[in-house]
């Protein structure tokens, strides 16, 4: 698996573009975590085409106030993690 994700300010918090590839056929979904604690899902999508898939999300949390992303399945596997540089 290959993930890649772009961030980027929006009007109500963080606008989210996550490159994926290589994930097992799945209902997924992206959750976010901020620094203080606090998470929530921020897309929700079915994978395992074969091929690379761009996903857009949003988040309520600040681009600064992101800790962490992880991909997990409907039954909260993590397939990734991400971390803002």
């Amino acid at each position: 698996m290959t993930a890649s994700a772009a961030l980027a300010p929006g009007a109500t918090g963080t606008s989210i573009r996550i490159r994926l590839s290589g994930l097992p056929p799945a209902v997924c979904r992206l959750v976010v975590h901020a620094r203080g604690g606090h998470t929530e899902t921020a897309s929700t999508w079915t994978s395992g085409y074969g091929t690379a898939v761009s996903v857009p999300a949003s988040s309520s949390f600040g681009v600064r106030d992101i800790a962490r992303m992880d991909v997990v399945t409907s039954s909260d596997r993590l397939l990734v993690e991400l971390r803002p540089k």
